[in-house]
């Protein structure tokens, strides 16, 4: 229902973007003739070593490639920003989220009616708020961004569940974190409840109720089916509830969203000391980046 035109990945943070446009005029050209009642969909790729380096909202690189870009026409954009200085899955670099956001935000007040943001992590909610159509994200940690180090790793014969809570914005670990937030109680604080978490939330909610009682959730490998499915079905109702707003609405819903996320991470993080994969340390930065969108 529409193509993606292809482009080289962006790794030089001084290009002038003239081999990526020239790839972008080929593929406009060829597409238009091939098929042209389908919608054209320009690909941005950049390596986050090209914009971790600059404020994204003062870049003329960045004014460049906007400009370039829509001064074409292209039905609409698809921005990939590959992640390879960042081993983390919630990325947190204001820069590279501010490319992102801005990106986004400023091809769609171009005139670019129809941007994708697949590969974005958890981020790419971020980019639903400043006007996104569609974004992708996937469990496994190969689903959620592109790197090209690990483009052919496979965890899916290793991967440990995890919990997302979208009052956190972020996961929980389940050997013993979970367990220990409930403990505290902080439980209600990061409750999702979808179909696939209700009986985990069930036992937990039991006086002694442990994650390990639930086996569809014990925190061992490859036991990831009900993780999957619940981060999901989590996305598919957040997006929903943010395409339900006018493009204007998004941006506030998101900060409020983050502004909540950001007093259970510090209150989560008062109980004691998780493990890395429980995502505590994001979300100050993804509220400073919408905060800057909302000022530019």
């Amino acid at each position: 229902e529409a193509i993606i035109i292809p482009s080289p990945l962006t790794t030089d943070p001084s290009t002038d973007f003239s081999a990526e446009l020239n790839w972008l005029d080929t593929g406009l050209e060829l597409a238009k003739r091939i098929a042209p009642n389908v919608p054209r969909l320009a690909t941005i790729a950049i390596s986050d070593t090209c914009v971790r380096g600059v404020d994204p909202w003062t870049s003329h690189q960045m004014d460049t490639l906007l400009d370039q870009v829509g001064a074409r026409e292209p039905e609409g954009a698809y921005i990939v920003i590959e992640q390879a200085s960042h081993d983390q899955l919630y990325e947190a670099h204001s820069n590279t989220l501010g490319a992102l956001v801005r990106l986004v935000r400023d091809l769609r007040a171009g005139g670019v009616s129809r941007v994708v943001v697949p590969l974005a992590g958890v981020a790419g909610m971020l980019g639903v708020a400043v006007g996104a159509e569609i974004w992708s994200v996937g469990w496994y940690r190969t689903q959620r961004r592109v790197r090209l180090a690990e483009i052919e790793d496979s965890e899916t014969g290793r991967a440990i569940p995890t919990y997302y809570s979208h009052a956190l914005a972020g996961e929980i670990h389940l050997k013993s974190d979970l367990d220990q937030i409930n403990d505290a109680g902080l439980l209600e604080m990061v409750a999702d409840e979808t179909p696939a978490s209700s009986g985990l939330l069930r036992a937990l909610r039991r006086k002694g109720g442990v994650v390990a009682s639930v086996p569809e959730w014990e925190p061992k490998q490859s036991n990831v089916s009900a993780a999957r499915a619940h981060f999901a079905a989590v996305f598919m109702r957040e997006t929903a509830t943010m395409r339900a707003l006018p493009v204007v609405d998004r941006l506030d819903a998101a900060k409020r969203w983050l502004d909540g996320a950001i007093k259970v991470a510090t209150k989560v993080s008062s109980v004691g000391e998780f493990h890395l994969r429980t995502a505590l340390g994001h979300q100050r930065a993804w509220h400073a980046v919408l905060d800057a969108a909302s000022s530019r």
